[in-house]
């Protein structure tokens, strides 16, 4: 075989494999797929209230596909729903900031106490682990934990 043949297959080679490893890379990330951050299937939902403060820290265990790993996460419920509801990333603070604050009850839909209407502050996380319902002195609202695309 000749030299300039042997040159043209290994550049065209070159090529080939650069070519597809550059399109394959951004076909799984930012270009191609979109990732999501959601809460885990098992999300260990908590509340806490500060005395002064009329908002809820909600501290939840979220999933990252990006990194397809599990992380806690920390945000004050009333200053972050538009954002949740808009499916926009909540302006996270520290979960160590829970250790100042005052524990919230919260139950899963199916395991509340039997004298749960007595309690003036409770929680109810859903079994599909997207949303939660907030109690306070008989009313009842609902609120979704954060997903949004990373």
């Amino acid at each position: 075989m000749n030299l300039g043949i042997l040159i043209r297959i290994g550049a065209l080679a070159v090529l080939i494999l650069s070519g597809s490893g550059c399109a394959f890379r951004d076909l799984w990330n930012d270009a191609g797929v979109e990732n999501f951050n959601e809460p885990a299937d098992s999300p260990n939902l908590r509340l806490y209230k500060n005395r002064g403060q009329k908002d809820l820290l909600v501290v939840y265990d979220e999933y990252s596909e990006r990194h397809d790993s599990i992380r806690p996460r920390a945000y004050w419920l009333f200053q972050n729903q538009n954002r949740i509801e808009n499916r926009r990333r909540p302006d996270f603070v520290s979960v160590k900031v829970a250790k100042r604050l005052t524990s919230v009850p919260v139950f899963s839909e199916t395991n509340g106490p039997a004298d749960i209407e007595n309690l003036p502050l409770y929680a109810l996380g859903s079994t599909n682990h997207y949303f939660f319902s907030l109690y306070s002195d008989g009313n009842e609202r609902r609120f979704m934990l954060p997903v949004y695309s990373d």
